[in-house]
């Protein structure tokens, strides 16, 4: 079992990474999110580099470490590209106008920097060399930020009425459901010395769950609920339109 497990984990994987961005194709989704379209690009062209690796090398060759990792940064870079995508191009499309929305994403992009680096100054260097530390501690800088971004999402359907069914909610919630897992296993990793435990394998379902989601949501045609304003609030709308407009007239 433990010789097929490695063999249907990339199968399994990639036919629903590929079936997430045929979908995309499909539906034309590529053109609202593009950077979430490169990211799944990124990862399967990375899966293949790694798999022609596998067979041309083995797991153990230096290779293989290094196809390994630099697909990894690449796969990193590209999520935070979808970050940006979902926070500031979807949810917030005119950030720039507001001083707060201005300086938030750029603040937890600066946070999540230190984060990464106070991670790699107190991470054992198990890793072969620095590559291989400095991608994984910045990959746990990136899973924290997306799990703040879920949370984000929450209070924003929560208490400014959003539509659970949106498609960038779907992204978030696979996003921050992966990076949960990953946080988890982690945490319990280091405290048994980074030595293998019985929750190695809960990134693995989690990123399973995540496809799964993200099939799900981006497959859903989203409707935005229809919102009745009373009629007297049209009124008065009309009226302090009409009153501004008089006002900016005599100026002239």
């Amino acid at each position: 079992m433990t010789e097929i497990w490695p063999d249907l984990v990339f199968w399994v994987e990639f036919v629903l990474l590929i079936a997430v961005a045929a979908l995309m194709v499909r539906r034309r989704l590529y053109r609202e999110f593009s950077f979430l379209f490169a990211y799944f690009i990124v990862v399967i062209v990375g899966e293949i580099v790694r798999r022609s690796f596998i067979v041309a090398y083995s797991t153990r060759s230096l290779q293989y470490f290094y196809a390994y990792w630099l697909s990894e940064a690449l796969t990193v870079l590209a999520a935070f590209a979808v970050l940006y995508e979902v926070f500031l191009v979807r949810l917030f499309p005119s950030f720039h106008r507001t001083p707060f929305y201005r300086y938030l994403f750029p603040l937890l992009i600066v946070l999540g920097g230190v984060l990464a680096g106070v991670i790699f100054l107190s991470a054992p260097r198990h890793g072969p060399n620095m590559l291989s530390v400095l991608v994984g501690e910045t990959t746990l800088a990136l899973n924290v930020l997306q799990v703040a971004l879920l949370l984000f999402f929450f209070l924003v359907v929560l208490f400014m009425g959003a539509g659970w069914e949106e498609h960038e909610f779907g992204i978030a919630l696979g996003y921050g459901l992966y990076a949960i897992t990953k946080l988890v296993t982690t945490a319990i990793r280091a405290k048994a010395s980074y030595g293998r435990t019985s929750v190695d394998q809960l990134p693995t379902i989690g990123y399973f769950a995540a496809l799964v989601i993200w099939i799900i949501y981006l497959s859903r045609k989203y409707q935005p609920p229809d919102v009745n304003i009373p009629m007297e609030i049209v009124q008065k709308a009309q009226s302090w339109e009409k009153l501004l407009r008089e006002l900016t007239s005599r100026r002239r």
